[in-house]
């Protein structure tokens, strides 16, 4: 039963209907919860669940919803305190990456169990790059290196096929380094290759595109157009991603065009269906109703 509930969030994630997954995602969490309390269940039903709820919240403008997550992950029943960690590990790198809180990703601990360091350490390096901290994201990057490695040979022990390729999150952290090196053409040419990588292989449903992250490196080299189309191809595969539309915003208003901004500004609130706590809305609010962003 946890399972069919669980289901439908991924049809509604794909869509970008986050009342929808929200509502489908917090009774399955519930489901979960309670078998697991009845040794019906194992506990990675609920956390799953929980994962893609998180994923909806941030999405949905919740930030203050997500950000309770963090403390739910240290009570799940049936799972250890190892397994704990892991999740509230992983949680708290989406919840920093996705609201762009760049010291709060930087300072991220690292969880004891090896194989969910990958996160944390991407989380990391990306966090201590975007705030200026070059020597925090260099040593970051060579921790995710390992992590990515540590998780191809996993990959191949149990049987997988592993691409020769470098690992997209791990190119993703390279190119945000490089950029906080001044070295702008190289980071730019990094996460193009990370983004049509990533398009190829299809976005996974809870991750921030990389293409996404192109748009915002783009934004910030003053390169309006290009990042707006970097925006436009991210919520043609991801609908209703909240900085995609915020970011297609922006960069409409940087090109000059205020007809497309407003669209994508009133999309942002739409989505958000009046339960929206991210300081992001008071921008799209001020824009909506005066026509200039309050920043």
């Amino acid at each position: 039963t946890t399972l069919f509930r669980s289901m439908p969030s991924h049809i509604f994630t794909r869509l970008g209907l986050w009342q929808e997954s929200i509502a489908s995602n917090v009774a399955a969490t519930a489901a979960a919860a309670h078998a697991s309390e009845m040794h019906l269940a194992e506990s990675h039903y609920q956390t799953h669940a929980m994962d893609f709820l998180d994923y909806a919240y941030l999405q949905s403008g919740q930030e203050a919803k997500a950000r309770a997550l963090s403390t739910e992950e240290m009570t799940v029943p049936g799972s250890d305190d190892r397994d704990r960690e892991s999740h509230k590990a992983g949680v708290d790198a989406r919840n920093a990456m996705e609201l762009h809180r760049w010291k709060e990703a930087a300072a991220l601990a690292v969880p004891e169990d090896k194989r969910s360091q990958d996160t944390t350490y991407w989380a990391r390096a990306i966090g201590a790059a975007r705030s200026g901290d070059i020597e925090g994201a260099q040593s970051d990057v060579k921790e995710l290196a390992a992590a990515v490695a540590r998780r191809d040979g996993e990959s191949k022990s149990n049987g997988y096929e592993v691409s020769g390729e470098k690992a997209t999150d791990l190119t993703e952290a390279e190119a945000w380094l490089a950029y906080a090196q001044s070295d702008t053409g190289r980071a730019i040419g990094l996460m193009r290759a990370a983004a049509d990588r990533e398009d190829a292989k299809g976005v996974e449903s809870t991750t921030i595109p990389a293409r996404e992250m192109l748009g915002d490196m783009l934004m910030q080299s003053k390169k309006g157009g290009e990042a707006l189309e970097a925006y436009k191809v991210v919520l043609e595969e991801s609908p209703n991603r909240f900085d995609a539309l915020m970011g297609a915003a922006q960069a409409s208003e940087a090109v000059g065009d205020t007809h497309a901004a407003r669209g994508y500004y009133a999309k942002l609130v739409e989505i958000t269906g009046g339960a929206g706590d991210r300081p992001e809305l008071k921008e799209a609010r001020a824009f909506l109703a005066n026509g200039v962003a309050g920043r």
